[in-house]
């Protein structure tokens, strides 16, 4: 696990903000998400290590809650520091942005990009968005 230098940690956040939403206004970017599926299951996080991807991935957080990010050779590595902490929202993504993955405050594994088809694959739905209101 390597802890990312401040500026690149800023150019990971702004291309996923810039990939995945077209304004990131709250809190919390997973409510800002755009084309994204969600899977409503306790442990859902559990779940991580069985996504397709093996290459390097970046885990980071809310940027109100922690601007460090991490980079990490695969995800077995990011489910081994997973494993370590306390139950906490958090965001990965690889260097392609071709992904993003996040488990949100309320277990929610959420999918957008390559990995909306995989969360759908698991059972889970679609967002579905109003202004105003995270999911109905």
């Amino acid at each position: 696990m390597t802890e990312l230098d401040p500026a690149e940690a800023e150019t990971v956040r702004r291309r996923v903000e810039e990939k995945y939403s077209s304004s990131a206004t709250n809190r919390c970017f997973w409510e800002d998400v755009e084309g994204d599926a969600y899977l409503e299951e306790s442990r859902g996080g559990e779940k991580i290590n069985d996504y397709p991807y093996r290459g390097k991935v970046t885990l980071f957080f809310d940027e109100s809650e922690e601007k460090v990010m991490y980079s990490m050779n695969n995800m077995n590595d990011l489910v081994a520091v997973l494993d370590e902490c306390p139950d906490i929202e958090f965001y990965v993504t690889n260097d392609a942005y071709d992904f993003l993955i996040c488990l949100n405050e309320y277990d929610h594994l959420i999918g957008a990009g390559k990995a909306k088809k995989w969360v759908e694959q698991l059972g889970g739905k679609q967002f579905r968005r109003r202004e105003g209101h995270s999911q109905e």
